[in-house]
């Protein structure tokens, strides 16, 4: 067999994905055949190239989607020590969810604020600001930045040890978002993307 025909024969069994898995790639061609590795080789780029392809993409602004949040196994002052700070000093003074909670969102832009009670305010016409445990849950869901700029959850609930207010965000940082907490007395660009939680719909679809 040349060449040319085992890249043929490879190609055609890559036509075949994902509908043929190896296994019944290599019943087809025998165990002992020499196609067996190239075969094998050509299955495991496609999945690796799948697994990326398949990458959830982070909603555009004003569409809602869900998040899922184990409670329990996000204390706030974790988030802080996770973040690269010390959290010995560092007060957490909000709501903690409890639970297994699945919630709907979106994540929304109010321009240009020079503060974070002025971004706040501007939120209360888009929904409901959440807990800031949910920014684990985004980052969970959404592994991988869009390159579209930061996205804040303006839940206040932290307090520095020098006792200004902090809330969480997540930026952009090459391939993985950077993780951070922000003073909340500076201005905030128009790029900022914020999570407002959705209100419930009844069984009518209108919302409670």
């Amino acid at each position: 067999m040349t060449d040319g025909q085992r890249n043929d024969i490879i190609a055609t069994m890559v036509g075949a994905m994902p509908s043929l898995n190896f296994d019944e790639a290599q019943a087809i061609i025998g165990n002992k055949s020499p196609l067996v590795a190239g075969v094998g080789d050509a299955f495991k780029r496609y999945s690796s190239a799948s697994v990326t392809t398949l990458r959830p993409t982070i909603p555009n602004v004003g569409v809602e989607f869900e998040l899922s949040l184990d409670a329990g196994s996000v204390d706030p002052l974790e988030m802080v020590r996770g973040d690269g700070y010390d959290p010995k000093d560092w007060q957490f003074k909000g709501t903690r969810p409890q639970g297994k909670q699945t919630r709907r969102f979106k994540l929304v832009a109010v321009g240009y604020q020079p503060n974070l009670d002025a971004v706040r305010s501007a939120l209360k016409a888009h929904g409901v600001i959440p807990e800031g445990q949910w920014r684990e849950a985004f980052r969970q869901a959404y592994p991988k930045p869009d390159g579209k700029g930061p996205i804040g959850f303006a839940d206040l609930s932290w307090v520095s040890p020098d006792g200004n207010r902090f809330f969480p965000y997540l930026d952009v940082g090459g391939e993985r978002w950077l993780s951070d907490f922000d003073w909340a007395g500076i201005s905030r660009r128009g790029v900022w993307r914020w999570l407002v939680a959705c209100p419930p719909v009844d069984k009518a679809g209108k919302s409670r």
